[in-house]
């Protein structure tokens, strides 16, 4: 076993990870692991991972795993023999893993979830049936509702992975890959706000040996501005080092950028979907989805209004500071363009009393404002209840009343 004792972030309770085995027998045309490791699989044995376990829990008191392999659950046989070594041992430990939609079932998430099953990282890659194909990654997509149906009931908190940019991709496929995002969330809405990291979206990037890098091999440019993305981070590489990188494009192909129109135009998405998406539909869920619903319930459409002021938050210090109310101003200045420019009486009241909402709850709020009362221009708290366009309603009053540090709002007819 690994000596873990001279890391000093180990502690009681504190998660690590096992690596669990190496290889992925399927093709995905994106993935480099498949190159690395031949298509060859391979997993370490239900009793020498439960074995792993036994020895950090006892030794370290560790309590939370990740077992680390691209497709944990391939091994039927070895999983259901894992999970019944957990139960035996009534160790009351949580651990999470991958897998892909076509390798679990409701038996085996279930025993899974007895067993201590906590999440679940699923890459789908694109919501477009016809990408699923041209990448190579054959998934069945009308498995997914299903699925989160058996998660759900299961206690198991996945994690969805989408990419976008592959050279064959057109505005269509993007949009069902964000209309697949977006049906997640509503899927899992009611618990969204304790699901951090539900979903992610990613920009394609080429990797050494692989098919899509085959396809554009002689069209990629170096790149140096890669915003927020620490996979292709130069910061650490000295002149010498970023000069072996720019002269060897087979080998550090991933610093390379494919520039495409749409790559080109969605240049953005990533940051768009992964910050401020995630944010909105948290804190102004029904401004998001009548914003949505005026746009043609496409998710594209929408980003496209966000388009004319991303970059005033992308660039800004609001993307990184430490305080959250500075950031969630920023992500709220954002939004409100799109509002106004909506011309909607209604999207304009229910994103005001989602702002207001925000402001009431946070806990620095003063004794004195601890009963407000506000009036909107539409029933924005049946808007809310119902997350409808009610557009033709009347105006309300509303009071706000703070109780046990939690916002209660009721209608104020006085």
């Amino acid at each position: 076993m690994i000596d873990i004792s001279l890391l000093n972030c180990v502690s009681i309770g504190d998660r690590i990870s096992i690596d669990a085995g190496r290889g992925c027998p399927f093709g995905c045309s994106f993935c480099s692991a498949k190159m690395m490791w031949e298509r060859s699989f391979r997993i370490k044995s239900a009793n020498r991972l439960y074995q792993e376990i036994l020895y950090y829990y006892h030794e370290y008191g560790i309590t939370n795993y990740g077992l680390e392999h691209d497709i944990f659950v391939l091994d039927k046989k070895n999983v259901y023999a894992f999970c019944n070594l957990l139960l035996q041992s009534g160790l009351d430990i949580e651990w999470g893993c991958s897998a892909r939609l076509d390798s679990v079932d409701e038996d085996m998430l279930k025993i899974m979830s007895k067993a201590g099953c906590r999440r679940i990282y699923f890459g789908i890659e694109t919501g477009s049936t016809r990408m699923q194909k041209k990448i190579s990654k054959n998934l069945n997509l009308s498995k997914l509702d299903t699925i989160c149906d058996w998660l759900q009931e299961y206690g198991i908190i996945p994690r969805f992975s989408f990419i976008y940019g592959f050279p064959e991709e057109s505005y269509e496929d993007v949009d069902a890959t964000l209309n697949m995002i977006y049906h997640i969330y509503e899927k899992w809405r009611n618990v969204f706000s304790s699901c951090k990291g539900l979903f992610q979206l990613h920009k394609l990037i080429f990797y050494p040996g692989t098919e899509e890098l085959q396809k554009v091999s002689n069209r990629l440019e170096y790149v140096e501005n890669t915003h927020y993305d620490a996979s292709r981070s130069i910061d650490h590489w000295n002149n010498e080092e970023l000069k072996d990188i720019v002269s060897n494009v087979d080998i550090f192909s991933n610093y390379f950028e494919f520039k495409s129109e749409l790559r080109s135009k969605l240049k953005d998405l990533d940051y768009f979907f992964n910050i401020i998406f995630y944010n909105a539909i948290i804190y102004y869920d029904v401004t998001y989805k009548l914003l949505l619903e005026k746009s043609g319930n496409s998710n594209l459409n929408l980003y496209y209004k966000f388009l004319d002021s991303i970059d005033e938050i992308m660039y800004s210090p609001f993307s990184y500071c430490e305080s959250f109310e500075i950031f969630f101003k920023a992500v709220t200045d954002l939004l409100h363009k799109v509002v106004i420019k909506a011309n909607s009486k209604s999207i304009k009241a229910i994103f005001e009393f989602e702002k207001d909402m925000f402001y009431f709850n946070i806990d620095n709020i003063n004794v004195e404002d601890r009963r407000q009362i506000k009036k909107y221009e539409c029933d924005v708290l049946k808007m809310k209840k119902m997350r409808l366009n009610l557009e033709d309603s009347s105006e309300v009053k509303l009071l706000f009343e703070k109780c046990n540090n939690k916002a209660k709002v009721t209608y104020y007819n006085k």
